[in-house]
């Protein structure tokens, strides 16, 4: 294959459950494109596709159209709010990394081949020899412990979650029910596991520590 091609995604977005009975049956499920349920599903595409080399960049279908959307304006108060997707993007794009590197995951839903595929993870690479993981855990119920395998030795510093309590749970103009919650560890102890949360997308920085330090 020819690396200097490259592929830009410009349309995706999760499609509407049932969409094929119909207009009327799927726009009951329209929600859930992004529900947490949508959410974690988009956010397991971007992984996968930050893990691909030939993919060079890919945006989401829109801002606000039918069932997808960032913004969406309540029919009754004329309000504008924001869905799960518009933070989980916000989260990618603040990330302070830009460079990909390689990552490799196994173990139980991992294997991107089987439709039980329900953990996935990806890594960048800040300044200053900050590490950066990506962790998508869309089980309902099922915590994930990580093993981390790095060729150097890092301290965990920041821990960024995006969860709610239920898949089916979504954003509308009085309810908020998709949080991002952000705990800053600034741990100087070399990390070797972290327990991943059912139903969260965890974002993880790392600070490598010193050669003299391990």
């Amino acid at each position: 294959a020819n690396p200097n091609i490259k592929i830009l995604m410009t349309e995706h977005a999760k499609w509407p459950p049932n969409s094929d009975k119909g207009h009327k049956v799927w726009k009951t499920h329209w929600y859930k494109t992004h529900a947490l349920c949508g959410c974690l599903e988009t956010a397991e595409w971007i992984i996968r596709m930050l893990n691909r080399p030939i993919v060079a960049g890919m945006n989401y279908h829109c801002h606000s159209s039918g069932p997808w959307g960032m913004i969406y304006r309540d029919k009754e108060s004329g309000k504008l709010y924001t869905t799960g997707i518009a933070d989980l993007y916000k989260l990618f794009a603040e990330l302070p990394a830009k460079k990909v590197v390689k990552c490799t995951v196994t173990g139980l839903y991992t294997d991107v081949h089987k439709n039980n595929m329900s953990f996935s993870v990806a890594a960048l690479k800040g300044r200053d020899n900050r590490l950066f993981m990506i962790l998508d855990n869309r089980q309902p119920n099922t915590t994930r412990k990580v093993n981390f395998k790095f060729q150097n030795s890092y301290c965990l510093k920041k821990v960024t979650t995006l969860s709610a309590d239920s898949l089916l749970a979504h954003n509308t103009v009085s309810d908020k029910q998709i949080k991002v919650k952000v705990l800053n560890k600034n741990s100087s102890q070399k990390i070797i596991s972290y327990e991943i949360a059912a139903k969260s997308l965890v974002f993880l920085e790392f600070a490598k520590i010193a050669v003299n330090n391990k």
